[in-house]
């Protein structure tokens, strides 16, 4: 790799990583609010959910454009959770919360 293709690379990686820091610390509040909300009123907010799936799959395919394989999976892993509440098939618990907490 020449050195001009590296110091793109750099710089591609270091907005991917000021970006995703920034997504991510937009998306913890909402996860918080997305469980309240579910505890309170028996029901998980479907705006908060999608916004939240949103962010994950932005942050995936940022992650595929740079193979960041890691953050592939990671991202994956939480859409396909939040699959599972948008589609009914699972009422939000505190430990999923904790989940998707953890991968922010």
């Amino acid at each position: 790799m020449s050195n001009d293709n590296m110091d793109e690379s750099m710089v591609m990686l270091r907005y991917f990583i000021m970006d995703s820091r920034e997504m991510l610390d937009d998306v913890e509040p909402q996860i918080i609010a997305m469980e309240e909300k579910a505890l309170t009123v028996g029901e998980i907010d479907e705006a908060i959910l999608n916004a939240i799936f949103r962010l994950f799959h932005s942050l995936k395919g940022s992650a595929s454009f740079l193979d960041l394989q890691t953050i592939i999976s990671v991202t994956h892993e939480a859409e396909t959770l939040l699959d599972i509440f948008r589609s009914g098939q699972a009422v939000i618990k505190p430990a999923h919360v904790d989940l998707l907490i953890r991968t922010t």
